[in-house]
């Protein structure tokens, strides 16, 4: 079946008695009314509005803040699908009409609209950028079906990178966003030389004239793949299919990431024509050929941060590399302690960023050359240089999951050795709970719930250090290795580690530092090795601090429950040494030189990050 008339039925399906009620249920409005509306409208007419002439209007607003703004309509011709697509324009008044200042295309995250980067206009603005944002198609006032990461968004973001070359030519261009903003970025570096290349996918297409319309990138918190490689399913992906009202790509992604759909790893062909392989940034990171400043969180529960740092890792070994085209080509990487796209509000990250671009197209002096800055929670959050990540000296370490039959239910310990004698296996039924607080919801994850160091029956395991004899400084990425099985018939159970680090002190307050979930297929009564990364962490434990692990089925938070009656067990014995395994880094290594990021935080200081982002005049 081709891709058209795969589009084709699925707009059929939509007048189907099934699918018109889940249409209904998803947008809130009657059933009559998603028929009329599917039936009735054809292809989208689109009109630019063209740039409006100097006014007293504008000469006003650049007197009173140093800009003023152009309301837009532009067309894009999408891959297949042709749609209009609302934009605004911030032009700094030392920088004229045209021709004068480098330009930023600053872009939103999903399910928001060009006005969510109103403060990074203003501040960009405020450095002499001209600054285009626009929302993405089929969100905000922008016409289209939306979708994630797909063929039409990379057609649209082609025709507005042209639109900004051909009538403000900027001198130099950046790409900023955050989430899928953040993605945007990967993408205008990726297919970053014309309408041609970026509608066929295919680098070998010669830019269009003129040359490259990107300069520069700045992708935060970034998505690099649409499909998470965890075997669950989110529940910000339903949310995308729902706001996406059952996009191709949308209802792709919800169905696609189920545990009964996927083994971990596994990326289906497609939905409905969907194209997958598009969205798979990692796997097209040698088209790159742009200066990036990657910025990720320890904190991002929504993205991986080891999704980002593989691409900066990618990137970083490319400019290394002599024989390489990219040799030489200045890569950095920031890793905050800020929840999914609450890294906006952290000015010690945005101006860093912010003057890295202003340095690499000329307007500010030279930056400190180290490639890596990494939030230290443990002095008070600051920012630290390091001279490559994983820090050089890391080294490995293992703790081993034990219990024994004199220990209380549910709560272990781990060991620096495998554990001798008996063990008992610690089961877990697949009980529906929450132990994350809103892990999968953006912004949801700022905010910790408190922990337990003692586990709950068939609900919760924890595992637990003695104290620490010396401090110890856990940075990279840690990884549980553990032996499962499932109460369910040979080969066929499934199910959910929801997985979590903790540092206890030693007033028992315990403070997450690191968190991941993944599903699995295939497990029964022989126990079945499992690796899997937690995510990249950075957290120094003082003396007399315990780690602790913690281990659920399921959170409800984060993803959808594996459906299943099973049981899951971990087994910890001498044939089956389950073990966390933990990069531990050099505690009194030297940082390079240089003055690390610094800045106000939204919300440890709301007034002045919002003073700083709106350029106002606060004390």
């Amino acid at each position: 079946m081709s891709n058209d008339t795969r589009r084709n039925d699925l707009r059929w399906q939509a007048g189907t008695p099934r699918l018109r009620l889940l249409l209904s249920a998803a947008l809130l409005i009657p059933a009559a009314t998603v028929m009329t509306a599917r039936a009735d409208v054809g292809d989208p007419i689109c009109v630019p509005t063209p740039r409006p002439p100097a006014s007293p209007a504008s000469t006003g607003q650049e007197t009173a803040f140093g800009f003023h703004d152009e309301e837009l309509v532009l067309c894009s011709p999408g891959y297949r699908e042709p749609t209009h697509l609302a934009a605004r324009l911030f032009v700094p008044a030392r920088c004229a009409a045209t021709g004068r200042c480098p330009g930023a295309l600053v872009t939103h995250g999903f399910g928001f609209s060009k006005e969510a980067t109103i403060a990074d206009m203003q501040n960009l603005a405020n450095r002499g950028f001209y600054v285009l944002s626009y929302d993405v198609r089929g969100q905000g006032a922008s016409g289209g079906q939306a979708e994630l990461m797909g063929r039409e968004e990379i057609a649209d973001e082609a025709a507005v990178l042209g639109w900004f070359h051909r009538y403000v030519k900027p001198t130099k261009t950046v790409v900023y966003g955050i989430s899928l903003g953040g993605a945007d970025a990967w993408m205008a570096a990726i297919y970053n030389c014309g309408a041609a290349r970026a509608a066929h996918f295919d680098t070998s297409i010669p830019c269009d004239r003129g040359g490259r319309w990107v300069d520069a990138i700045v992708p935060m918190q970034a998505p690099t793949r649409l499909l998470p490689q965890t075997g669950t399913c989110d529940v910000f992906y339903d949310q995308v299919a729902i706001e996406s009202r059952l996009s191709d790509g949308g209802v792709g992604t919800a169905a696609g990431c189920s545990t009964d759909g996927l083994a971990p790893g596994v990326v289906p062909s497609g939905f409905h024509g969907f194209d997958y392989s598009v969205t798979n940034y990692i796997s097209r990171v040698s088209r790159i050929d742009v200066p990036a400043y990657v910025v990720t969180s320890f904190f991002d529960r929504l993205v991986p941060a080891e999704d980002d740092v593989q691409m900066w890792r990618l990137l970083h070994g490319r400019a290394a590399d002599s024989h390489d085209p990219y040799a030489g080509t200045d890569v950095r990487l920031t890793m905050s302690n800020d929840g999914h796209g609450a890294v906006g509000g952290n000015f010690a990250v945005l101006d860093d960023a912010f003057n890295w671009v202003e340095w690499r197209f000329g307007l500010h002096k030279p930056l400190p050359a180290a490639p890596v800055a990494t939030a230290q929670w443990w002095a008070g959050n600051t920012f630290r240089f390091e001279r490559d990540w994983p820090i050089p000296g890391t080294v490995t370490t293992p703790f081993y999951l034990s219990r024994t039959v004199s220990q209380p239910e549910a709560t272990g310990e781990l060991l620096s050795a495998p554990p001798r004698g008996a063990q008992v296996g610690d089961t877990m039924q697949n009980v529906p709970m929450s132990s994350s607080g809103l892990a999968g919801v953006p912004f949801g994850d700022s905010v910790q719930p408190p922990a337990r160091t003692m586990g709950t029956p068939g609900a919760q395991l924890v595992y637990l250090t003695p104290p620490m004899t010396t401090p110890v400084e856990i940075a990279g990425l840690p990884r549980l290795r553990v032996w499962l099985r499932s109460s369910a018939a040979a080969g066929q159970g499934l199910g959910q580690l929801h997985v979590a680090l903790f540092a206890v002190g030693t007033n028992g307050q315990a403070t997450e530092f690191a968190r991941v979930h993944y599903g699995f297929r295939g497990l029964g009564p022989d126990p079945k090795m499992v690796d899997f990364p937690i995510t990249v962490a950075s957290f120094r434990l003082p003396a007399g601090t315990r780690l602790m692990l913690q281990i659920s089925p399921t959170d409800v938070a984060a993803s959808i429950p594996a459906r299943t009656t099973a049981s899951l067990t971990i087994v910890h014995d001498a044939q089956h040494p389950s073990a966390l395994r933990v990069p531990l880094a050099p505690v009194h290594r030297r940082p390079p030189p240089g003055v690390p990021p610094t800045g106000a935080d939204f919300p440890k200081d709301g007034v002045a990050a919002v003073c700083k982002g709106l350029g106002l005049p606060c004390s």
